[in-house]
């Protein structure tokens, strides 16, 4: 076999005209004239180098008359010589119209097209075939789909984008199809402002406002914000804030905030503090934790019944409305729970099985009926934080026997937990809501 290969190259190659020239067969004969490489066959074909568009784009300076197969368009293609010029055999032809453009995505100086970035024009296609319809770069990126008609009259075709805009502004394209071509704009906007979740208000009662300090302690909210600050190096707009207010008409429990948050009127319903406080934190009174049973369906008839069936379906309503609000990050605090003297063994027991399912399955998306939790609420699990394994609050941090407001050892240690744990997620949502954006 080797031998024969030696023979075959041997019998190849010539010197015509001083110049070198190849000739691939195996008859012998010579090569054309014309060509510096004549490759005959009447079995096998030519086949050139095989790659994706993205790695197409990455060879450096291509030459003019380069070739490959495209196996994203399947097409074989050469370079004539520009950014977009990389061209297939085009066989069809028709007409091209630009009137009813549609811009797909969004443009931004700097950002790199995703697949979301392109265009949908019509053509009324005359004679089918393989087609090419491309503009010329402008301000650093272009379009360009190459692909074959199947089918003559009118159809869509999407383009796609390529490269980066590199300024603001209006970029007007042109688009070739054949001899036809038309016009259209792409609109290149400023990068929008990332937008702070780093201001709120806190709507509370008692117990809130016994967490919020210092209530006896070395420590508050405010001086735990004032930490959070420095450890972060967060200053003026980048620094966090909150203000705290005694909400509620009558006591605040989970019947009062599900009508509050499904109240559209915005002086009397959640509308009202939505503007203004991009982080709004509430909870409930610890009278929440006097809970009668695990409940039915039909507890939902009579809304102010104290069952985990009810409180879940409060919860579910509540997250909703916050969910429907992407522009507010919203925390949500677990029960306040009931000191020995002020509850039971059964009520401590159902407290505890409804703020666990809160915390361990409805915000870890595990809740049947509210499905993936929305990603601009956090459950703040204030229950866990002062209970025991029974379910009812350690007496060393109530403020006495028959009193379930948090002491001063609760509030030190609360305090730093709900301002670390509160900005740390409403900041995290910062990238999460230039998405939803």
């Amino acid at each position: 076999m080797k031998a024969l290969l030696f023979l075959a190259l041997l019998s190849v190659i010539f010197a015509v005209d001083g110049l070198a020239q190849v000739g691939i067969n195996t008859d012998g004969s010579s090569p054309d004239g014309s060509a510096i490489l004549d490759a005959k066959s009447t079995r096998k074909g030519f086949l050139p180098p095989r790659m994706t568009s993205a790695q197409r784009d990455s060879i450096t300076s291509p030459a003019s008359g380069l070739v490959i197969y495209n196996t994203d368009l399947n097409c074989l293609e050469f370079f004539t010589g520009s950014v977009s010029g990389w061209n297939c055999p085009c066989s069809s032809f028709g007409t091209i119209n630009c009137n009813e453009a549609v811009v797909h995505g969004t443009y931004f100086p700097g950002v790199t097209f995703t697949p979301s970035n392109n265009i949908t024009v019509w053509v009324n296609v005359l004679k089918t075939g393989g087609f090419q319809i491309t503009t010329h770069p402008v301000n650093g990126y272009y379009f360009y789909k190459c692909g074959t008609f199947t089918s003559t009259g009118a159809q869509t075709v999407d383009l796609p984008g390529f490269g980066t805009p590199v300024n603001t502004g209006t970029d007007e394209f042109t688009l070739n199809f054949g001899s036809s071509a038309c016009n259209f704009p792409v609109v290149v906007q400023n990068v929008p402002p990332v937008v702070l979740f780093r201001n709120g208000i806190f709507l509370h009662h008692s117990t809130g406002g016994c967490i919020w300090g210092p209530n006896g302690s070395n420590t508050s909210v405010l001086l735990e914000i004032e930490v959070y600050n420095a450890v972060h190096g967060y200053t003026g707009v980048e620094a966090i804030s909150m203000n705290e207010e005694w909400w509620a008409p009558g006591d605040n429990e989970w019947v009062t905030q599900h009508a509050f948050f499904e109240d559209t009127s915005p002086v009397t319903g959640i509308g009202y503090y939505l503007p203004v406080n991009k982080i709004i934190v509430i909870k409930s009174c610890f009278p929440a934790s006097a809970m009668s049973g695990t409940g039915q369906p039909s507890d939902t008839l009579d809304p102010e019944m104290k069952t985990v069936y009810n409180y879940k379906w409060h919860w579910r309503h509540i997250i909703q409305v916050m969910k429907s609000h992407p522009e507010n990050f919203f925390v949500i605090w677990t029960n306040a729970p009931l000191e020995p003297y002020s509850t039971n063994t059964t009520e401590a027991v159902l407290s505890k099985q409804f703020c666990s399912w809160a915390k361990n399955v409805l915000a870890e998306g595990l809740d049947p009926e509210t499905g993936i939790f929305p990603p601009n609420v956090y459950v703040f699990d204030f229950f866990q934080k002062l209970t025991g394994s029974d379910g009812m609050m350690l007496e060393m941090y109530a403020a006495g026997p028959g009193d379930s407001h948090p002491n001063a050892a609760a509030t030190a240690l609360v305090a730093p937990q709900f301002v670390e744990e509160i900005f740390n997620a409403s900041i995290g949502y910062e990238s999460v809501a230039q998405v939803v954006k």
